[in-house]
């Protein structure tokens, strides 16, 4: 389908060694919005009830990314997270209700 090759080539980029590798595309900086945040969270995250923590997993990204759709999280939603590295890459989401 042309439509997901489209968001498969946005998505995942080769590097130095010709391997596809999975990015935060400088695309989506503008375009975020709460239905992104929703898809995130039910796709790579979790609620951490006794912590009132989001969690979300993002192994897949290199570290820059990360920190990328960490800024876009505030800047676009204002959602304030932490940044992890250090069993897995993740952002943690502090929920207040």
């Amino acid at each position: 389908m042309p439509l997901l090759m489209y968001y498969y080539n946005i998505f995942y980029k080769r590097n130095v060694n010709e391997k596809r590798i999975k990015i935060i595309p400088k695309e989506i900086t503008t375009e975020f919005n709460g239905i992104s945040f929703a898809h995130l969270v039910m796709g790579d995250g979790n609620f951490l009830k006794e912590k009132n923590i989001i969690h979300i997993y993002i192994n897949s990204f290199a570290k820059e990314d990360v920190e990328l759709l960490s800024s876009i999280l505030y800047n676009n939603l204002s959602i304030k997270s932490k940044v992890c590295f250090i069993q897995e890459k993740s952002i943690y989401i502090n929920y207040r209700k």
